[in-house]
């Protein structure tokens, strides 16, 4: 769905950040240091198979900053190649540091500062990063300096499941071999890649689950819930089918809302709680997609969307495609179903049921 606001009430876009730059890390859920199920960093680089990554720290909130480690080429970041006019300068404020592990953004900073050299940690997190290694007995971690820094505010940390967008890896033009890439040349030539640009509008259009603001967000997923769902009714249903019952129900959707008068649709599953936006009448509308195996009797909501849908009083609409049949093992075929639209879409009270709490012990 597109953006949130009636056609004579229009969000303003968010500027776009001049200072951009990528970091290749090993993969975890957290990197809030070693955890049961999240000891260490997967992948990320040659150093990462023998050694703890220093990237295991990347997301840990020490007083309200984060400190990030990548392991650059020559053991420094080039800031000219992130903007041409940093000079010699040692430090470079306002970037956009994304991160991506798996060739995946998996989050960033936003209004990052970066070293060129790197930067040494404050005692009290030093003190706390070796008091959190030990009590893990964790060897093979060598404390470095830290090349990043940012406000917990303004950093975002995606859900496992919201690990969607792509960055192309060894390929022309792509991410390359080295654990850092800039948007300039050396010579001060700005890049033609346009993955970098859609990689920032990503980020830029992002409003789903934070995992710093809710460490849960991961099991509370709609996906998670829907398979679980479907699995009790007797249904085969994992990650793989649910893509394709989602994109099979995304697909059916599309085709009624334009057979029914609705212009301009626009995806916005990636990065909205809602699926796609459109229009008619001069009036903006957002939609949200279900597609189930199961009768469609009971909808999985997460908290974000039943906050849109509350927040948004006719513009919203619904569309259903429930009882679809999904064969195939190797090659998952999905057909059938039927489809239910619901404009002018509502939620009661009465209608919802939580299946999960969070409480916060006082």
């Amino acid at each position: 769905m597109a953006q949130a606001a009636v056609a004579h009430s229009r969000i303003t876009p968010k500027p776009h950040p001049l200072r951009v730059l990528f970091a290749r890390v090993g993969w975890m859920t957290f990197y809030a240091g070693p955890q049961i199920g999240d000891e260490k960093p997967i992948g990320g680089g040659e150093n990462n198979k023998k050694n703890i990554g220093h990237e295991i720290f990347n997301f840990t909130n020490f007083g309200g900053q984060l400190y990030a480690f990548v392991r650059a080429k020559e053991g420094r970041i080039k800031l000219e190649r992130i903007d041409p006019a940093a000079g010699g300068r040692d430090e470079l404020d306002n970037v956009l540091v994304v991160f991506v592990a798996r060739q995946r953004v998996i989050g960033w900073y936003r209004g990052a500062t970066v070293h060129r050299t790197g930067a040494q940690f404050p005692s009290s997190v030093s003190k706390e990063i070796r008091k959190r290694l030990k009590q893990a007995r964790m060897k093979n971690f060598k404390l470095e300096n830290y090349r990043f820094e940012s406000s917990f505010g303004d950093a975002v940390l995606l859900p496992t499941h919201e690990r969607t967008h792509e960055i192309p890896g060894g390929v022309k033009g792509g991410f390359g071999q080295s654990n850092v890439c800039y948007p300039y040349q050396n010579r001060g030539k700005r890049k033609s890649a346009t993955w970098m640009n859609a990689a920032v509008s990503y980020i830029l259009n992002y409003d789903k689950e934070n995992l710093l603001k809710n460490p849960n967000a991961d099991n509370e997923s709609d996906e998670a819930a829907t398979i679980s769902q479907e699995q009790a009714a007797g249904f085969q249903s994992n990650a793989a089918i649910r893509r394709a019952v989602e994109k099979f129900a995304m697909d059916k959707a599309h085709s009624i809302l334009v057979g029914t008068g609705y212009k301009n649709l626009k995806d916005t599953a990636k990065f909205k709680p809602y699926d796609y936006t459109c229009e008619r009448d001069g009036k903006d509308f957002f939609v949200e997609v279900k597609g189930t195996q199961t009768p469609g009797k009971t909808l999985i909501l997460t908290s974000g969307e039943v906050e849109h849908i509350g927040s948004h009083a006719d513009q919203c609409i619904l569309v259903l495609v429930h009882s679809v049949s999904v064969s195939g093992k190797r090659t998952i075929r999905v057909s059938g179903g039927a489809t239910e639209v619901k404009e002018s879409w509502k939620l009661r009270p009465d209608d919802l049921s939580p299946i999960q709490y969070a409480w916060t012990v006082s």
